[in-house]
């Protein structure tokens, strides 16, 4: 283990005391690493001389009396071994393949969920420009003194109107709650990778 490992599992086993202690505990291990790599010891020899992380941090406890809390040890990487490795390419059209189809998949679920919203606010300026070109309607229809047709303009005007402010409300609604939707997706899509 070299210093700098050496000092990390050190700060981690030491969690749970005063910020200000650990760093004074951390500069003293390392100063006293460093004075023995001066003397001529090779890093690895002057950290091992240490002793281990968690024995110094029960040291460090016992002479402060306090109870550190304890941390999840983190289990080292292994390596990948030749038969791993070789399945990873013999399987490789398989996996290849598969990968494609889902990210296929997730681009075609985007496309639907792109389509839904601009197909939402198409009705919702459909209504609102039917309530206008019907009012401009009626206005024509009163000009040439068609007061029936007049009437009825105006009429399918307000409906087409209350239509598209329905609508219009209906949709801020839906984006909202599917942009809540998917801030809450990605914020636990990337607690799941993190883990």
């Amino acid at each position: 283990m070299n210093k700098k490992e050496f000092l990390s599992e050190l700060q981690g086993f030491l969690h749970g005391l005063p910020e200000k202690d650990v760093l004074q505990w951390l500069s003293y291990y390392e100063e006293m690493i460093d004075e023995r790599i001066e003397e001529g010891v090779n890093e690895e020899d002057a950290v091992s001389a240490m002793g281990t992380p968690r024995e110094i941090a029960t040291k460090i406890a016992s002479e402060l009396n306090v109870v550190l809390s304890p941390i999840a040890e983190k289990k080292p990487k292994r390596a990948l071994r030749a038969w791993q490795i070789t399945a990873i390419i013999i399987g490789s059209p398989i996996w290849i393949s598969l990968l494609a189809v889902i990210v296929a998949l997730a681009v075609a679920v985007c496309a639907v969920i792109v389509a839904l919203v601009v197909a939402i606010c198409a009705v919702v300026v459909g209504f609102g420009a039917g309530g206008i070109g019907g009012i401009i309607c009626s206005v024509l229809l009163f000009a040439q003194g068609n007061v029936g047709g007049g009437v009825l303009s105006v009429g399918s005007a307000l409906v087409l109107a209350g239509f598209a402010l329905i609508s219009y409300c209906a949709c801020i609604r839906f984006l909202k709650g599917f942009a809540l939707a998917m801030k809450k997706f990605w914020a636990r899509g990337k607690k799941e990778i993190t883990k």
